[in-house]
């Protein structure tokens, strides 16, 4: 005899999911839930999505399998007006994909699937305050021994799971983060028009993410600094918002006298950054950590070439389709600015990141996760 309080396997399940970081300016966690989310809704008819909100999001407006619940409350009394609902809603799962807050406390009834993206502040406690260190290792140990599963992004951020919590019953699967399909090759008058609008006259590389230090941009100034000697001609281009450090970094850059050489471009919308990927030379990402490393991703899938760091997720992103190196040695970053400017590398390295970039693509996560809701 069947137990009625047994779900059927062929019965639609209530899932619900945070994605108020979805709403509005997003940074790189809301737009990992907004591609994500709307992904799922379209390869998902048969279940029922509630999606907890503190303002109403409308790229979800359409979609009829899914139920907008705004909560305009803010801080912790979000988190748990949003677990009493999801007790209250019944819901099968909760997903939670930039917070450990909800899965730390909601009724153990519901099973919750958590997104680990880094283990930055605990891996970079320098970097962070002491309190948000210790609140966030409290809310994360909490996390991985309550979830029905976790999703890290990588392997490498699993490893680092694994290394950091080795008595936690982790239970995982990893689905790795795409780029957006803004990203692509452009060719002819866009790009004329783009670079006449924004005063670019000069070939250059471009580095993305926000200056802080694990980014590392201390080094790369140093082997762009080597690089120009020869190649003076060259620019590079920073793009992202000032971080912890920052200050640091603009100062070198006016020591050395590279303002006219160094752009720091500052906040970047997609529209904006296609079109850098396709006008730059190479990008260059010599960081020290990332729990994935979306930039190379992008670069790839918009016919850029890469000059990676061999440190953690990064490898794993770009394959053998990047030129890898030693993110602590300037003399290496140099070399790899010399070997791209080769014809034959350059396009050898486009064509293989252009491939590479398609094994990866939010439907094929999206797929993923069903899987593990199923």
């Amino acid at each position: 005899m069947t137990n009625p309080t047994t779900k059927n396997s062929s019965s639609p399940l209530k899932i619900a999911i945070d994605v108020r970081t979805a709403h509005g300016n997003k940074a790189g966690k809301g737009w990992y839930t907004l591609n994500l989310v709307n992904s799922l809704l379209k390869i998902d008819s048969q279940n029922h999505y509630i999606l907890y909100t503190q303002s109403y999001i409308q790229e979800f407006a359409s979609f009829r399998n899914a139920t907008q619940v705004v909560i305009p409350t803010k801080g912790l009394r979000w988190h748990f007006k949003v677990s009493h609902n999801a007790k209250k809603q019944k819901v099968d799962y909760f997903i939670s994909p930039t917070s450990y807050i909800i899965p730390s406390i909601i009724t153990s009834k519901i099973k919750t699937i958590t997104t680990v993206h880094d283990l930055i502040s605990i891996l970079f406690p320098d970097n962070h305050e002491k309190k948000a260190v210790f609140i966030e290792k409290l809310l994360l140990n909490r996390t991985l021994r309550r979830s029905h599963h976790i999703i890290p992004v990588s392997h490498s951020t699993l490893q680092d799971l694994k290394n950091q919590y080795k008595k936690a019953p982790i239970s995982a699967t990893v689905i790795p983060n795409a780029a957006s399909n803004d990203y692509r090759p452009l060719t002819g008058t866009p790009l004329h028009e783009f670079k006449e609008a924004h005063n670019i006259n000069s070939p250059f590389f471009l580095a993305v993410g926000t200056i802080i230090p694990r980014k590392n941009y201390s080094t790369l100034i140093d082997a762009f600094r080597e690089f120009q000697k020869s190649h003076p001609d060259h620019k590079l281009i920073i793009v992202g918002q000032d971080g912890w450090g920052a200050q640091e970094i603009h100062l070198k850059v006016k020591e050395h006298g590279l303002e006219n050489n160094i752009i720091f471009w500052g906040y970047c919308s997609n529209e904006e950054l296609v079109y850098l990927y396709n006008l730059a030379v190479a990008l260059i990402c010599p960081s020290l950590y990332e729990g994935f490393g979306i930039p190379p991703l992008e670069a790839m899938q918009s016919g850029c070439p890469v000059i990676a760091s061999n440190r953690s997720s990064l490898p794993e992103v770009v394959g053998d389709s990047a030129i890898m190196i030693d993110p602590n040695s300037s003399k290496r970053i140099t070399q790899a600015m010399e070997e791209i400017l080769n014809p034959d590398t350059r396009q050898k390295l486009i064509s293989s990141g252009l491939n590479r970039s398609k094994e990866f693509s939010w439907e094929k996560s999206a797929a993923k996760l069903l899987k593990i809701l199923k």
